[in-house]
């Protein structure tokens, strides 16, 4: 290892821990998709598999926003913890009103 090369030294786990069961879990999920696929053909079939789709699409959409409000305000928490917020716009000096000096 090269010095300053960023390499991290913490020891990570395999990803395929256990390849017969991965391969199986694989073999599942294909035999499973082409099973769905073989009874798409079947119109009444489909409007069944469709309504399921759309009960998930939904669901993805509400969990997917839900995850950003969720991320954003702890942002915007952290944020304000570490540093003052500021204005997005500079202030803007009032001649009517004497500046404050501190």
């Amino acid at each position: 290892m090269r010095a300053g090369c960023g390499m991290s030294r913490v020891r990570q786990e395999a990803v395929l821990a256990a390849p017969a069961r991965d391969a199986a879990l694989t073999a599942a999920v294909l035999a499973l998709t082409a099973v769905v696929f073989a009874l798409v053909a079947d119109h009444g079939v489909l409007a069944r598999i469709q309504h399921v789709d759309d009960a998930w699409l939904r669901l993805l959409g509400t969990s997917c926003a839900l995850l950003a409000a969720v991320v954003v305000n702890r942002l915007q928490r952290r944020r304000g913890a570490d540093r003052p917020r500021r204005s997005a716009h500079p202030p803007v000096s009032d001649p009517a009103r004497p500046a404050d000096r501190r």
